[in-house]
């Protein structure tokens, strides 16, 4: 029975009454309605507000099975690990306008997080370079988000003096705030 797998998924006690569950309870409850009738469209406000991480990890597990099935999930999210690890395709909406809009795989294809320590003289150098965005340089220290292809930057670096580089993808967090800001 459908509803059995539901209740023992979600921990809950299909004894109780709506009015005596608590926030955590009830959202586990809209979880269950939502999700029980197989819908092929979902649009979901903040589903994991007021879930402990295992209720995130079944829901998400909920997520999974009807991506598989076919269905469309759209959701607003705060939790913004829960997008890259979830979801194919992120929009950002700044003041009721679609700013950002691009699967999740390009996005973290083409924006790269790069820090490096070097020994010469490099801001002027850094800092002219096409692609550069949200530079922070502390000493012999850079740090900074990176658009576009990779080569035109690794050319450039490789004039440096570099004792340590790291270059990696970024958090969509440091994502959103990026675009956020622009």
């Amino acid at each position: 029975d459908n509803i059995e797998r539901f209740l023992i998924q979600f921990d809950l006690d299909g004894n109780r009454r709506i009015c005596d569950l608590s926030l955590g309870e009830r959202k586990k409850v809209a979880i269950v309605n939502t999700f029980f009738h197989e819908p092929k469209i979902l649009l979901l406000d903040e589903p994991c507000e007021s879930l402990d991480p295992l209720m995130q990890i079944e829901f998400f597990r909920l997520v999974e099975e009807r991506k598989k099935a076919g269905a469309t999930i759209l959701f607003t999210c705060h939790q913004l690990s829960n997008v890259s690890t979830h979801c194919n395709r992120v929009i950002i909406i700044n003041k009721g306008q679609i700013i950002h809009d691009m699967p999740i795989s390009e996005l973290k294809q083409i924006h790269k997080r790069v820090s490096f320590t070097a020994n010469k003289e490099f801001s002027e150098k850094l800092s002219s370079l096409q692609g550069v965005k949200d530079l922070l340089i502390k000493d012999d220290r850079a740090s900074f988000l990176y658009v576009g292809d990779i080569n035109p930057l690794l050319k450039r670096l490789a004039s440096f003096d570099l004792d340590e580089l790291l270059i990696e993808n970024p958090s969509i967090e440091e994502l959103f705030l990026h675009f956020y800001n622009e």
